[in-house]
Order: C-alpha cells, then sequence, then structure tokens
C-alpha cells in the first residue's frame, strides 16, 4: 500500500494542476444570488422549465423517462442525481493524491447515508419511502438503498454490510449492534462515526503534505461538529446519555474532550477557536440553529479555498462545498416554492453564495 502510493505521488503536481483548470473552467456553470432570486419569483412550473434550460436540464429529462412521480419529486430527484454525478466526474478527473484525498473527503456521503439508516431504523421509518441518497462516496447509493428496501431486519442488514466488507458497511454494521443492544441513536451514530473516522485517519496516516493536513483539518472540524452537538444538547435540555463526556471524540480541531467537559458556556467553550466568529449573535437558540451556523460557516469556509492555491486540493474542496450547497439551496427553493412562501422568505433561508 505504501509504495503504490509513492508511485501515485510522484505526479501530484501535474494531477493538480490539470484537475483544477477543468473545475475552474466547469465552475462558470454554477448558479449565482441572481439566479435564485429569479426562481424565487415563479412557481414549480417556472422551476421545471429553469432547470430543463440548465446543466441539470439531462437529469430532469431522465426523471420524465423513468418516473411518474408528482413535479416536486421530479425536481428534488434531478438536482440531487445531477449533483452526485458531478461529484463522481470529479473523481474520475483525479489522480494521485488528489484523488485520495477525494475519497477522504467525500466520504461526507457515507457518514450522511449511514446516519439516515441509523435514525430510520432507529425511529421505526425504514420500510417508507427511499431517500435521496448521497452517492458519491465510497459505497454507492445502490448499496444503501438495497439496505432500505432489501433487508427484512436489523440482522439481515448486518449481515449484508459485513458481507460488502468495505470498513464504512462494517462501522455502519457496529452501529447497528449499538442499536440492537438497547443503546440509544447518539451511541450508535458515534460508534459508526468512530468507525468511518479511524478509517480515513489511517489514508491520511501516509501522507505529509500541505494538500493532506488541509483535509485533515476538515475531519477534525468535522469532529468539532459532532462534538458541539452533544455539548448543545446537554445543556438545553435535550435527552442525551447519562455520560455525555463518553459521547465525545477525539482529534476535534478546536475542542478536546476535557475543554468540552470543563465549558460551561458558549463562550468559553469557543473563545480563541475559529468558531467564535460562527456562533456570534445566536446565543440562546435551538441546538438546530447552532448546528445550521457550524454548517454553514463550514461551507464557506470550504468555498473560499476554491479561489487559492491552483496546485493544491483547495480548489476541488471549494468545488465539492459550492456544488453540494447549490443541492440544498435548490432543494430549500423547490420546496419552498411549493408552499407557496414569498420570495424574500426564501432567499433567507438559502446558503450565501
Amino acid at each position: 500500500m505504501i509504495k503504490l502510493l509513492g508511485q501515485l505521488l510522484k505526479s501530484s503536481p501535474e494531477n493538480y494542476g490539470y484537475l483544477n483548470a477543468t473545475l475552474r473552467a466547469r465552475s462558470s456553470s454554477f448558479l449565482t444570488m441572481n439566479d435564485y432570486v429569479s426562481i424565487s419569483k415563479g412557481n414549480l412550473r417556472d422551476f421545471e422549465q429553469f432547470l430543463l434550460d440548465s446543466r441539470y436540464g439531462i437529469s430532469y429529462r431522465e426523471q420524465l423517462a423513468v418516473t411518474r412521480q408528482a413535479l416536486l419529486g421530479r425536481i428534488e430527484n434531478a438536482i440531487a442525481n445531477g449533483t452526485c454525478l458531478e461529484l463522481l466526474h470529479i473523481k474520475e478527473l483525479a489522480k494521485g493524491e488528489p484523488l485520495i484525498l477525494l475519497e477522504v473527503i467525500f466520504a461526507r456521503a457515507d457518514i450522511l447515508n449511514s446516519r439516515l439508516i441509523l435514525r430510520a431504523l432507529s425511529t421505526g421509518t425504514v420500510s417508507g419511502p427511499s431517500p435521496r441518497w448521497h452517492s458519491y462516496g465510497s459505497l454507492s447509493g445502490s448499496f444503501y438503498n438495497d439496505l432500505w428496501e432489501d433487508s427484512p431486519s436489523l440482522v439481515g442488514i448486518m449481515e449484508r454490510c459485513h458481507s460488502k466488507g468495505h470498513p464504512f458497511a462494517v462501522a455502519l454494521a457496529d452501529s447497528l449492534l449499538d442499536l440492537q443492544n438497547g443503546f440509544d441513536l447518539r451511541k450508535a451514530e458515534r460508534t459508526m462515526l468512530l468507525g468511518m473516522l479511524d478509517q480515513l485517519w489511517k489514508t491520511l496516516s501516509h501522507l505529509s503534505t500541505s494538500n493532506s493536513q488541509l483535509v485533515r483539518n476538515l475531519l477534525g472540524m468535522t469532529i468539532d461538529t459532532w462534538n458541539i452537538g452533544i455539548w448543545l444538547r446537554q445543556r438545553t435540555g435535550y435527552p442525551v446519555s447519562d455520560r455525555t463526556d463518553q459521547l465525545f471524540i477525539e482529534k476535534g480541531l478546536s475542542f478536546n474532550p476535557d475543554r468540552l467537559s470543563r465549558s460551561k458556556a458558549m463562550a468559553d467553550l469557543v473563545h480563541g477557536t475559529l468558531w467564535r466568529t460562527a456562533l456570534r449573535g445566536i446565543e440562546g437558540q435551538t441546538p438546530q440553529d447552532f448546528q445550521r451556523a457550524l454548517n454553514i460557516y463550514m461551507w464557506k469556509w470550504q468555498m473560499k479555498l476554491f479561489r487559492s492555491n491552483p496546485l493544491g486540493i483547495e480548489v476541488a474542496m471549494g468545488y465539492m462545498a459550492r456544488q453540494l450547497v447549490e443541492w440544498e439551496n435548490l432543494n430549500l427553493l423547490s420546496v419552498g416554492l411549493a408552499m407557496n412562501l414569498p420570495p424574500k422568505e426564501l432567499i433567507a433561508r438559502l446558503i450565501p453564495v
């Protein structure tokens, strides 16, 4: 493995140059705030026509050909499919170190998909409509869809995960075992995250470049958001396990478990960290408000990277962030239009780009 990595990394500067030049050329197709404002002033039929005339047009026409879903469902599926195909294309373009790092970054998809499986099983809703999977990770959307639709029991899903054999699938199986043994959802999610993070840290351990350090920072920020979420739930009256400190995860970028356990107020917790500005002005709101503020801060941090180092992983990280933010914004617009929300309210809900 180490020898193979060494061979792959020999040409990484050239690989970054080609990949980043391609991504910068493709970035001109991203939607702007003016596009969002225009969409917000119409209705779902107008939105449909907008998508048909955009880079999502191919994906939308495929939806028309293969599904009889209502208009809103077709729109949401087209956006999801178009986004995932674009992100998979990025991975096809990458070679050497960029590909290794993108596999780590795109593990976000496996975390989100596994979390959907876990939460549905914990609430007994896994037999409902299949979610729109993030199909750009190490495990395909069809794998998660099979778990959702074709596995008759918790044991059956665990067996499928072990048969798959991928470390992320095994991490999901371990977290499902927690549910089977009566542990709460937070404990099961932590088990899943730890299993996936362990594999990601192992992958990064073979790299010692500035690019890999940036990706380590991203993982550390992801851990921070989990830890702050647990810290907030304990202090705002939401149910958590008796030993909250046992739910914290090591290797966060800004917080270690000791600091989290000692801090009694948000101002103390975030003092001197990069999260201080992200959480300014929302004291006293719900954990969901805090979590949204953290996520938006992370998106903005990643999107800004797009304009930095032209021979590093920054461009790909920024491109991915912009693509996923566009997915979220278009989903917000589609649902808002279906609910007949006024344009001003719709635009206020969007993540700025």
